[in-house]
């Protein structure tokens, strides 16, 4: 057994990695037992999320003026996007009547992808024209109790989605 470590180190120095031997064990842990590979699976999701142009916040109340996420809010919004608890919920759902499902949230991401994939590659389509989903922020401390969306985001406020355009 020792003899076959030595030989390993051997090749490795020598940089002859074809040489050695593939019956020789791995020393280090795999990285993907059971719950590693639902991790892994989910952070796959999330990663399209990141593209730029499919979290947006408002700046004006006109529509087509919506700006791009920053990178700490993205995160956050996506983490919602993703949890399967109330606050997950609470995030997806503006009110009782508009509660949005991953798969929804999902598909807009999907037709974006497509967007900027196949159209954009030879005739660039404006960014109002592309799918995206418009994340809002509201105070839950408010005592105006005005349901107005708040256009700067800061660590009091509380986010949602305001709507998703596809």
């Amino acid at each position: 057994m020792k003899e076959r470590w030595e030989k390993t180190k051997k090749l490795s120095k020598e940089r002859k990695f074809h040489h050695v031997n593939s019956g020789v064990p791995i020393t280090c842990t795999l990285p993907f037992d059971g719950g590693m590979w639902r991790k892994s699976v989910r952070l796959l999701r999330m990663i399209p999320y990141f593209r730029k142009g499919i979290l947006r916040k408002p700046t004006l109340q006109n529509q087509h003026n919506d700006s791009i996420l920053e990178v700490s809010h993205s995160i956050k919004a996506v983490n919602l996007i993703h949890d399967d608890s109330v606050w997950g919920e609470k995030f997806r759902a503006k009110d009782i009547y508009e509660i949005r499902s991953q798969k929804m949230i999902q598909e807009c991401v999907d037709d974006f992808i497509i967007y900027e994939d196949v159209y954009n590659e030879y005739d660039p389509i404006p960014m109002n024209e592309m799918p995206y989903i418009l994340i809002c922020t509201y105070n839950p401390y408010n005592s105006n109790n005005d349901d107005n969306p708040i256009l700067h985001f800061t660590q009091n406020e509380e986010m949602y989605i305001e709507g998703i355009y596809n």
